[in-house]
C-alpha cells in the first residue's frame, strides 16, 4: 500500500511539474506568401525556403520547408519573378532566444541543364503581429574555394565548380565568420508574413 501511495505522489508530481512547464509556453503563428523577386540574368528561378529556430523552440504545426515553382522574367510591368507560394507554421517556446528566421536558397538552370545556386538570404520572422512585408536580399561569394572551406565546411555538397551548394540552412541564418568573405547582391525576394502570437504574457 505504502509504496502505491509513494507512486502515486510520484504521478502527481510529474503531471503537476508537467502541467507547470506547458503554462510557461507561449506559441507564434505565423503564415505568409514568397510573393516575388528579381534577380541579375534572366535565367528562370526556383527558391528552396526553410524556417530555422533555436533549441528552445518547438514546432507544433505546419512544414518547416518546401519550393517554389520555377518562374521565369516577366515583361514590361511584369519584370520580375512570381513565386505565390504560400507558406504556415507553428511554434511553442519558453524563450524567444533563437527567433525563427525563414531561409533562402535560391537555384537555376546553367547552359547545360544543370541545377546550380543562385544564391542564399534569410530574414527573422517579424517581432510584432500583424501583416509584414520584407524585402530579403540574396547574396553569393565572390570568393575562391577557401571562403567554401572557412565559412561553410563541412556544410555544402559540391556537384561542380559552379554549384557549392549549403546544405544546413542554420549555416546561412548564423551569419558565422560572414565578415571574412566578399559577397555580391545576386538580386532581392519579397516576403509577405502574418504573425500572431498567443500566452506572450506569461
Amino acid at each position: 500500500v505504502n509504496r502505491a501511495l509513494a507512486i502515486g505522489k510520484e504521478d502527481v508530481m510529474n503531471f503537476k511539474e508537467i502541467s507547470i512547464k506547458k503554462s510557461l509556453f507561449f506559441r507564434l503563428f505565423v503564415s505568409g506568401t514568397i510573393e516575388y523577386g528579381n534577380f541579375i540574368g534572366e535565367e528562370p528561378i526556383k527558391i528552396r525556403y526553410e524556417c530555422v529556430s533555436g533549441e528552445a523552440w518547438e514546432k507544433e504545426d505546419g512544414s518547416i520547408n518546401g519550393y517554389t515553382q520555377y518562374s521565369c522574367k516577366g515583361e514590361g510591368l511584369y519584370n520580375y519573378y512570381s513565386f505565390g507560394q504560400y507558406f504556415e507554421i507553428s511554434y511553442r517556446s519558453i524563450n524567444p532566444f533563437g527567433w525563427p528566421q525563414l531561409v533562402l536558397n535560391c537555384f537555376t538552370i546553367d547552359s547545360d541543364g544543370n541545377e546550380i545556386v543562385k544564391g542564399y538570404g534569410c530574414v527573422h520572422v517579424p517581432t510584432s503581429i500583424g501583416r509584414h512585408m520584407r524585402k530579403v536580399h540574396i547574396f553569393k561569394s565572390t570568393d575562391n574555394s577557401n571562403f567554401w572551406d572557412k565559412f561553410f565546411g563541412n556544410h555544402i555538397s559540391i556537384g561542380n565548380e559552379k554549384n557549392n551548394e549549403v546544405t544546413n540552412p542554420k549555416v546561412i541564418s548564423s551569419g558565422q565568420e560572414r565578415e571574412i568573405s566578399r559577397a555580391s547582391c545576386e538580386g532581392f525576394v519579397n516576403v509577405i508574413f502574418q504573425v500572431v502570437f498567443r500566452d506572450v504574457e506569461k
